[in-house]
């Protein structure tokens, strides 16, 4: 019962609940002041962060279904350290202290990263309860990423815009810069082999794999698929600013 897949009844279900959830939120804290916004989402953010600990107090104990794909726990593989698991600490430093950099981050990237993850389940994540333990701490973690992130636009915490879109790719690149040298260090020196951003095209995917073959650089390979998305940050905030002019324009005719 409630066997989630990619693109089945409980998966589109499953992001139903996410969306109504934006929409009750939104509605509930839209006239409360900002202080009290970013309360609210700062108890949300660090309650996501214990869920996420859990999470992997969960896999470390052993999951049957996982073991059975073959899956071993590795403290160095499950650091947060992975694309979707530093938004979740981004979040909470962002509301901490304002920055519009790691708003930038946490609505551009964050949410499109969470998604993927929904689409392209790890193997022992799909066909199985979504109410599993493991897929409790997978799947919900990965709501939250989404939610929080659109919030802070529903909530008017953080405008969309041309230069804030620049911002969220710039911010991307010096991560996976970041996660790069990473990876580098527990391979020589802790002799783990890890994948933080896939800069070293350890994990299986498939879109990966194709660019992998065309340019099989390590960090390099990544290029095109970061251009891809900085144009696709583009293309979404091109209705942001549309709606931003038309507002000007009317406040103009107005006074």
């Amino acid at each position: 019962m409630f066997i989630i897949k990619p693109f089945n009844l409980v998966f589109f279900c499953f992001l139903a609940f996410i969306a109504l959830t934006i929409i009750i939120l939104t509605k509930i804290l839209k006239n409360k002041s900002i202080g009290v916004k970013k309360l609210i989402l700062l108890i949300i953010g660090c309650a996501n962060i214990v869920l996420w600990i859990f999470y992997k107090i969960w896999l470390y104990q052993g999951v049957e279904v996982l073991n059975e794909t073959g899956y071993v726990f590795n403290i160095y593989k499950e650091l947060p350290l992975h694309m979707c698991n530093v938004s979740i600490i981004l979040f909470v430093i962002g509301l901490l202290t304002d920055k519009k950099i790691i708003y930038s981050y946490c609505f551009y990237f964050a949410p499109l990263g969470a998604l993927l993850a929904f689409v392209t389940p790890s193997n022992g994540f799909s066909g199985n309860s979504l109410f599993a333990l493991h897929n409790v701490g997978y799947y919900f973690t990965h709501a939250l990423i989404i939610i929080n992130g659109i919030l802070l636009v529903t909530l008017k915490l953080f405008k969309p815009n041309y230069k804030n879109a620049l911002k969220a790719s710039l911010m991307v690149l010096l991560l996976s810069v970041l996660a790069h040298a990473i990876n580098y260090f527990f391979l020589y020196v802790c002799h783990q082999e890890t994948d933080y951003f896939y800069t070293m095209h350890v994990t299986n995917i498939s879109l990966l794999n194709v660019i992998w073959d065309i340019l099989p650089i390590r960090l390099l390979y990544l290029l095109p698929p970061f251009i891809l998305f900085g144009a696709l940050l583009l293309v979404l905030t091109i209705p942001f600013e549309l709606s931003y002019k038309k507002e000007n324009k009317k406040n103009y005719q107005n006074n």
